[in-house]
């Protein structure tokens, strides 16, 4: 068997794995400002961040990661919201409800 010492075989065009997905984790080019991760090669949605240990992040080059920024701000907006009563504030003449 002869083995072609000559080709420089790019792993990410032609494999698909863990160890390729680490290779382009690594890569600096796909990190913007050390913080933002985008890179289209990588199938997965949650990578860890950078330096790890510190927790995970989204890799932006897919659109679940803009539904899942959404939801959880929807969530927030909603629990926000849904703590506001008017009458904690119509003792102290701040309420903006049109009912008072």
């Amino acid at each position: 068997m002869m083995v072609r010492s000559d080709v420089d075989f790019e792993a990410s065009s032609w494999m698909s794995g863990p160890d390729t997905e680490d290779a382009l984790h690594s890569d600096a080019n796909n990190w913007y400002g050390g913080l933002v991760y985008y890179c289209g090669k990588d199938s997965r949605v949650f990578v860890s961040k950078r330096h790890q240990g510190l927790g995970w992040t989204l890799n932006f080059a897919h659109k679940e990661s803009y539904g899942f920024m959404c939801a959880v701000g929807g969530l927030v907006l909603w629990a926000v919201a849904g703590t506001h009563r008017c009458t904690d504030f119509v003792k102290s003449g701040d309420c903006l409800c049109p009912s008072h």
